[in-house]
């Protein structure tokens, strides 16, 4: 599975990045690897998409 981010998101991951706030980026990174395991359940509390 791959990740896609939108610009925005890049945007502010990069900015987290380099405020250096490790426990924000630590997060950041755990729902990530989260996602990429088990897109459908999992620590971020996901929803289906609405609308769709």
């Amino acid at each position: 599975m791959e990740i896609e981010f939108t610009r925005r998101a890049f945007k502010e991951w990069k900015e987290w990045k380099k405020s250096g706030n490790e426990k924000i980026i630590k997060r950041i990174a755990e729902l990530t690897q989260a996602i990429l395991q088990d897109p459908f359940s999992g620590i971020g509390k996901p929803e289906p998409l609405k609308h769709q």
